[in-house]
């Protein structure tokens, strides 16, 4: 067996690895794994590399984190200690001493990388970063030939097609980036509604109508992805000149041609525009897939962001702009305000994972107690915004066994929360109002932490009480901002705390939250401008 099938057959059997040694064999380890999993997608493996470790108990080193992954003492993770694999990766002189230690603390499940081993996966390594960084290059070459031809046809008086491909209207984050293009004459904007559900759903289209009509009671020119039958449309009849795509992974590699990200990004001058701020702590999903390095332009979100990409990055983050996050834009948006009657508007935002790898959803143990919450207080509004995958995954769960309610349960919660005189649920796109005009938010989301602050306004976030270690799963940015919310992890905690922020209405943080929105976040408000007018200078310069 050769160390790399031995490698592979030891990362099957672990759901937890930490790498011992995070400098150049620790990190060529890494590299391997992930170029592992990526080019004969096998397995996850990235996501069971939980830490790089030292011997140190008290590390001095300013390197927090290296590629997304927590650089800790092996003294910290002892409770690791009869589950986890080590992977033993540093120079052989020091193996020694690192297994007495690991002896000691008793982590027994072990696998050392001699130099012979180190050997074979830096060549590994180097071969697929040539490899990748052939592809990756190709990719930008076409796109410059793609802007060539976009600033031949400007010339001759021609304006620039734009399509904003969405694959739900509930995440949609395009809008100030679509009402600036609108203002200038160079561009012709549309709303391009897609499904990433619609390879083996019954029922995908009548989502995908519902978008449509909710982006046409806003004022959007809007094209439909498919045909009256459900068939998708072909793309090149279309022939948008520029792309702008929201998730990561639309489609992997086995998915239909015409959404395939890897074929979009080739055949079109692309725009990544993440449909949520990067709050969970998932380095390669959100800033380092291989149809992100392929894409023309990534706009980034956040400072914190930027310096991840420019720190850990393939080729320094050299398709990325640090532009602002122009949902949040819409927090200075007058025009559309969410109605109220004068009553204070509290939100209920649960998340979806329930039971699945991230596992944050909470829904199971505390709606009852939110809705007891809703009867009792009607002088305070409350709004239900569920993610809106919740009902999927409600509905998995209850086929598998897992959870004591199902999908019907969950209708009924939702009509029984519309039915209440001070109740409203609120499904589909345009959350950013009612985020401005609320008082509080209750909530497990992620993506919620980051956008949610701009509001100003106290939140309480539930951390799910059956999840591990959850304290580690957040970017540096996002626990920061749960510093200045108001965090429960029992039922206790979160009638205590529903009693002292929502109805006391006691909040200590807020200056707190003020200063981390002022030093953290650039241009809210005008971040969709900026994104405008960074294009059309790429394309007039």
């Amino acid at each position: 067996m050769s160390f790399q099938e031995k490698l592979c057959s030891e990362l099957k059997k672990y759901e937890d690895v930490i790498i011992y040694g995070y400098a150049d064999i620790g990190m060529c380890v890494l590299d391997y794994i992930i170029d592992m999993e990526t080019s004969i997608k096998i397995a996850n493996y990235s996501g069971r590399v939980k830490f790089f470790a030292t011997t140190n108990q008290k590390r001095e080193s300013m390197r927090v984190e290296q590629k997304g992954i927590k650089i800790k003492s092996i003294y910290e993770l002892s409770e690791y200690a009869d589950k986890a694999l080590v992977i033993i990766a540093t120079q052989e002189r020091h193996h020694k001493d690192i297994k007495k230690t690991l002896d000691e603390l008793g982590f027994f499940y072990r696998l050392p990388i001699l130099h012979e081993d180190y050997c074979v996966l830096r060549e590994c390594v180097e071969n697929h970063k040539m490899i990748v960084g052939n592809h990756i290059q190709q990719y930008h070459l076409n796109h410059q030939i793609k802007l060539n031809r976009l600033k031949r046809k400007v010339s001759k008086g021609k304006t620039v097609k734009v399509f904003f491909m969405t694959h739900d209207a509930a995440v949609f984050g395009y809008s100030s980036v679509y009402h600036a293009m609108e203002k200038q004459e160079l561009f012709e904007p549309f709303i391009y509604v897609v499904s990433r559900r619609d390879v083996g759903y019954r029922d995908f289209y009548s989502d995908v109508k519902k978008d449509i009509e909710f982006f046409e009671s806003k004022g959007y020119r809007v094209i439909n992805g498919y045909d009256e039958w459900g068939n998708p449309k072909d793309l090149h009849e279309l022939n948008p000149d520029i792309l702008f795509y929201d998730i990561p992974k639309l489609y992997g590699s086995t998915g239909n041609f015409y959404n395939r990200l890897d074929q979009l990004n080739w055949e079109y001058l692309t725009c990544y525009v993440p449909y949520s701020l990067l709050m969970v702590d998932s380095f390669f999903y959100h800033y380092h897939t291989e149809c992100i390095r392929e894409t023309w332009k990534f706009f980034l979100d956040t400072n914190d962001s930027f310096k991840r990409v420019l720190a850990d990055g393939e080729f320094s983050g050299f398709n990325t702009v640090l532009s602002g996050y122009p949902k949040l834009d819409e927090y200075f948006n007058e025009k559309d305000q969410f109605p109220d009657n004068g009553n204070p508007i509290v939100i209920y935002a649960p998340h979806h994972s329930l039971g699945v790898s991230n596992n944050f959803a909470t829904f199971d143990l505390y709606k009852d107690i939110i809705m007891e919450l809703v009867k009792k207080h009607r002088e305070i509004n409350f709004v239900f915004k569920p993610h809106p995958l919740l009902p999927f995954q409600i509905k998995a769960r209850e086929k598998e066994g897992r959870i004591s309610f199902g999908q019907e349960d969950y209708f009924d919660y939702l009509h029984e929360w519309n039915s209440q005189p001070n109740g409203m649920c609120v499904t589909q796109g345009d959350y950013i109002k009612l985020f401005k005009k609320s008082y509080c938010m209750i909530t497990d989301c992620g993506s919620f932490i980051g956008e949610y602050l701009p509001s100003l306004h106290p939140c309480i976030y539930i951390f799910n009480p059956r999840k591990e270690h959850q304290d580690e799963v957040y970017t540096r940015l996002a626990k920061k901002i749960l510093d200045t919310y108001y965090i429960t992890r029992t039922k206790e905690e979160l009638e205590s705390m529903l009693q002292k922020i929502i109805i006391e209405r006691i909040d200590s943080k807020i200056e707190k939250r003020r200063q981390l929105l002022e030093r953290e976040f650039l241009n809210i408000g005008h971040a969709g401008e900026y994104i405008c007018n960074y294009l059309k200078r790429s394309i007039e310069d």
